[in-house]
């Protein structure tokens, strides 16, 4: 699997900032950088700031190789979430059926 990231003439990885962000959009990390799924919308991005920044060369065009490393099972993990939550519904059960009994035979004594 093939993912893009733009970098420039310094070697600094563009990121993403989101809307309204701050701060400088150039980061020294692959690990910070604005990683693409696609070719072209790192293109896009590459000519953007080669259209409106002509005063810097233009930005390179980062191939990364992505692969997979380790498969982690989740069967046990899942198991245990999906029991604790099972726990914690019944007992809310149980609490709700308790208090709905004791203010009903408040309510009874109350009429006798």
């Amino acid at each position: 699997m093939k993912l893009y990231a733009v970098m420039n003439h310094e070697g600094l990885y563009l990121r993403s900032k989101g809307y309204g962000g701050y701060g400088n959009p150039w980061v020294d990390t692959i690990e910070k950088a604005r990683i693409y799924p696609k070719e072209k919308t790192a293109k896009a991005q590459i000519t953007f700031w080669a259209k409106n920044y002509s005063e810097y060369p233009i930005p390179s065009l980062v191939v990364l190789k992505a692969e997979i490393e380790t498969v982690i099972n989740q069967e046990t993990r899942v198991n245990s979430v999906i029991t604790k939550q099972a726990i914690l519904d019944t007992n809310k059960t149980i609490k709700q059926s308790r208090d709905k009994y004791l203010k009903a035979k408040e309510e009874y004594e109350s009429l006798i």
